[in-house]
Formats: C-alpha cells, structure tokens, sequence
C-alpha cells in the first residue's frame, strides 16, 4: 500500500476507546490524507482499505485488524492478549520508527501494551492507595467523549479531532524514544570513577536514573548543571523505590549558600535537595568532594 495513496480506514461507530482512537492515530501519521469512517455496516466496511477494532476478522494480507473473534488475534510472551492498537502498531509502526527495533519496542512498552492491557481486561496495576488510580495518558483524549448529558451527534467529528491530537502526541514519543536511546548510549559509554558515572552535558532525571539504577556498583553521577556550574545526583537502590544508594548527609538537606559551605565543609557548594538526593556546586572538584564525604558518612 503506497504511503500517498488516499485511503479508507474503517472502525466501529458509537463510543470510542483507547484502542481505536490510537489505532487510526498511528495510521493517520502514516497516511496523512485517509479517510476515516467509523460504520456497523458491512457494505461500508468490506471496500474499506483497512478496516480496524471492528468486523471478526485478523487478517494482515487484507488489511483486517479485529481482535474480538472467537480466539482473538493473538498474545505476546508476557501474557497480554493483541486489541486492535497492537495489531496496528505490530504491522505499521515500524514504518514510522525508520525500521528502528529499540524506537520500536521503547513505544511498544510504553504505550501500546498498556492500552491493549486496559483494552482486554489485564490488570497491569497491582494496588490502589485508598481507592487511588493512575491518571493514564488515554484519559486525556477519551475525556473529550461525549457525556450521557451530551448526546452523541457529534461523536464522530470528536473522535477524528482526537485521532490528530493522538497522532501528534505518537510522532512526539516517536522523537523522544529516538533521542533517549541516543542519550542511554551516551550514559552508558561515560566513565567512571569510584562509582561516579562522569558526564560534561545534562541529561534528564529519569533517563540516567532508569538506566543506572540498574547497575549495582553505580551510586552517583556528576553532570552539567542545567543552570550552572555542576550537579551529583545519588542513584536509587532499584527502580521500584525512590531510596537512594548512598544519600548526601542529612545535616546537608535543604541548605544552600553560606550556611551549606559552612556545614559541610565544600567552599563552592551551593545547595542540597531537601531530599539530600542531589547537590549543586560551582566546581567539579567541589562537586567530587561533596561524594566522597557521602561515601564517608
């Protein structure tokens, strides 16, 4: 099927989910000017180029991408069943990532087995905290769905707004999976030095964190401070827990200036987390010092 051939996408009518609404999403970055039609009627979906989430029928070679026959469309190795998202972003994503397996699969976890959980009834969140739940992203766009106060005349002209809201919020974590692999690369080839991973540029939080929580003899990494100057950060004990490897002193939590030069010791250090999980310094021989203290303490 040629990218800029206009195209006939076809799902369900009536109230939509997650699962079409990022199906066509992913589809509609790929064919910009398709057509998107949402009928019950099979005289309608049968000329439809593709037809999704709708129709009994998992055949890629025709284009058919339904997950609700009997025996469904299939199930990963960890156990969660394909909906109709999956099945999109299993035949066409790779289109979109350049033929690039780890943007691929960085999408894939992050967004697609999550909806295709919620989709086919797999608990992915283990516990609640009194009667909490996580705010998931598809909420944003499925907000926009029609009340039972609202009426639904409307319905589809909101869904295919919502489609080119989730498609610019795709080709953005597409960008994002692209450049974190690059800066995990980047991370991972540092040096290091008595357990300090050494970086001359800033990198974000949970890059760094995700990666080198994971490596049992890294407790620190120095950077470039955002602002000026240079940054340490501790490294959490797993990725399950925001307790650090080896913390700053306590003494040193919520100081700044003066009076963190005068506890601690460092003549250039300029502030500590209140969470004494990260400090701030004009050196980075200052920087160095306040982790050797740490390792001390």
């Amino acid at each position: 099927m040629e990218q800029n051939k206009q195209i006939t996408i076809a799902t369900h009518n009536g109230s939509f989910h997650a699962d079409d609404l990022f199906a066509c999403a992913t589809l509609k970055l790929l064919y910009s000017d398709a057509t998107i039609i949402r009928t019950r009627d099979q005289a309608l979906l049968d000329p439809a180029d593709i037809v999704l989430d709708i129709g009994g029928v998992y055949d890629p070679e025709k284009k058919r991408f339904d997950h609700h026959q009997k025996g469904g469309a299939g199930i990963r190795e960890n156990g969660i069943l394909y909906a109709s998202f999956g099945l999109i972003w299993k035949h066409f994503g790779m289109q979109l990532c350049n033929d690039d397996k780890e943007v691929w699969q960085k999408i894939e976890n992050k967004i697609v087995i999550p909806q295709d959980a919620i989709d086919t009834g797999t608990q992915i969140v283990e516990k609640t905290f009194g009667g909490l739940s996580p705010y998931f992203g598809d909420q944003v766009f499925l907000s926009f769905s029609p009340t039972w106060k609202e009426g639904d005349e409307h319905i589809d002209d909101i869904f295919r707004a919502q489609v080119d809201r989730v498609a610019s919020v795709l080709a953005r974590e597409i960008k994002v999976a692209k450049d974190d692999i690059e800066g995990e690369r980047f991370i991972l080839n540092a040096p290091r030095e008595n357990g300090i991973v050494m970086m001359d540029m800033a990198m974000p939080r949970y890059l760094y964190q995700n990666i080198l929580c994971k490596i049992p003899d890294v407790n620190f990494i120095l950077l470039k401070s955002e602002k000026n100057g240079w940054k340490v950060e501790c490294i959490r004990k797993n990725e399950y827990t925001m307790e650090s490897r080896i913390p700053f002193p306590q003494t040193w939590a919520g100081l700044g200036g003066e009076e963190l030069q005068k506890v601690s010791g460092i003549a250039t250090i300029t502030g500590c987390h209140n969470g004494h999980f990260i400090i701030w310094a004009d050196t980075k021989e200052d920087a160095i010092k306040a982790v050797e203290i740490a390792m001390q303490n």
